[in-house]
């Protein structure tokens, strides 16, 4: 297994590139690169955003940690991703969407691109957040 590492040489200057996963489960990076120990992923409510679904636990949402919840396999273990996983652009993201109007009716949909915002929110889908103790 690579446990998230790939390793490999620059062909120009043969100098040895590491890519390494900051999902993994090994501590390979910095704590500030990692899931922290005391954050929870947690499904929001349709149209919740993450500070109001971590809120309700009596957290806090940190977006830095959001990184990690914006996964297909960790949508699929909260909400099923019955319709598949996509890719979309937009603040409100990760997300599962329930609401049978939407053409993406019942996919988890993650981003690429966009940044992680713990406020945003959308009436058609249910976020997964990352929430951590309120300080």
């Amino acid at each position: 297994e690579h446990y998230g590492v790939v390793s490999f040489r620059h062909v120009r200057s043969q100098a040895r590139v590491l890519l390494v996963d900051r999902r993994s489960p090994k501590a390979f990076l910095e704590d500030t690169v990692r899931l922290r120990m005391n954050a929870a992923i947690v499904p929001g409510g349709k149209g919740q955003s993450c500070t109001e679904a971590c809120s309700a636990r009596m957290q806090t949402c940190d977006a830095s940690q959001m990184y990690f919840a914006n996964d297909c396999t960790m949508l699929s273990k909260h909400f099923g991703c019955e319709g598949g996983c996509a890719h979309q652009v937009g603040k409100e993201l990760p997300v599962y969407v329930p609401d049978a109007w939407q053409p993406t009716h019942r996919q988890c949909l993650v981003t690429f691109i966009s940044p992680m915002d713990c406020q945003a929110k959308h009436g058609s889908t249910a976020r997964l957040c990352a929430c951590v103790p309120t300080r």
